[in-house]
């Protein structure tokens, strides 16, 4: 029984690490969703900036286009970033299922194991019982025996 205790304690002691981890997971994704929104946003300004005004010079068209390709590069960066994220969260939830599947497992093995040891004690029980009763019979069938 100690041993159940300690592998549910182990297991549920595993299932908060997870789900902290799941929780900075979470966090992380939304952070870098809205860091992908702000990039892509200004991104949206920029490009709008460059048709709408047209720049002045070549030299203020070509620092545009670069900070514009760098927003790109950034955003694409952010994006993967997330769907790694993403998944680093789904594997953090299927771990803390799995655990609890394992936990719940446990719980079934344990709840046969003590009923086996109660049917067990029972019958022990009813046997010293029996014994009990065939010794007083056996008693009382001497004790007959002996007044006739």
């Amino acid at each position: 029984m100690n041993r159940w205790y300690r592998l549910e304690h182990l297991a549920y002691v595993e299932a908060l690490v997870r789900a902290g981890e799941l929780r900075k997971l979470q966090e992380w994704a939304e952070s870098l969703e809205d860091n992908l929104a702000r990039l892509l946003e200004e991104k949206h300004r920029t490009e709008y900036s460059l048709t709408r005004t047209g720049p002045g010079t070549v030299l203020d068209m070509q620092t545009a286009y670069s900070y514009l390709s760098g927003l790109r590069g950034t955003a694409r960066d952010l994006a993967e970033r997330l769907e790694e994220a993403r998944r680093r969260a789904e594997d953090a939830e299927e771990a803390v299922r799995e655990k609890r599947t394992e936990r719940e497992r446990y719980r079934v093995l344990f709840t046969w194991e003590a009923e086996r040891v109660r049917v067990e004690a029972l019958r022990r029980e009813q046997g010293e019982i029996d014994a009990a009763a065939a010794r007083f019979v056996r008693m009382r069938s001497q004790g007959t025996e002996s007044e006739t």
